[in-house]
């Protein structure tokens, strides 16, 4: 049995209950972190000029994947605290369709977090909850 926590690392309640369920259940605990590469080809790249462009893109993606990793590797550390067995998963794209392509594998529970970044990122965790639900094949919980 496995449990799907998708996180931007900003919902530490839905991190807590994941942790929280796979310990009281058994379950192993996979950790997805997806670096929405969107942002760098819509927002960034349009705050920058041809010069010194894809240095710059290079740059913010770095950065993006330092801190999905940092996510993931939180997590990880809480759940070794916990005596829970977790995995990380670290994704480049859109967020939905990472999710839904890693839940494709076969889980007891996807767990997604919304955060607490504003109006706009809970818009974009609301679209992909609702793809989620829609296509999961698994139960999904928003927290």
């Amino acid at each position: 049995m496995r449990i799907l926590l998708c996180t931007s690392g900003d919902s530490r309640d839905a991190e807590e209950l994941a942790l929280q369920l796979a310990k009281s259940t058994g379950a192993e605990l996979v950790v997805l972190h997806v670096i929405d590469t969107r942002i760098l080809s819509r927002t960034v790249s349009h705050e920058v000029f041809a010069y010194g462009r894809q240095e710059y893109l290079a740059y913010v993606g770095g950065e993006l994947e330092k801190e999905g990793r940092e996510v993931v590797e939180r997590v990880l550390r809480r759940a070794e605290r916990a005596g829970v067995r977790a995995t990380g998963v670290l994704r480049r794209g859109s967020p939905a369709e990472e999710v839904l392509r890693e839940a494709e594998r076969g889980y007891w529970l996807l767990v997604l977090g919304r955060g607490r970044r504003g109006v706009l990122h809970r818009l974009r965790s609301e679209r992909i909850a609702e793809k989620a639900v829609a296509e999961a094949g698994c139960p999904v919980m928003l927290v």
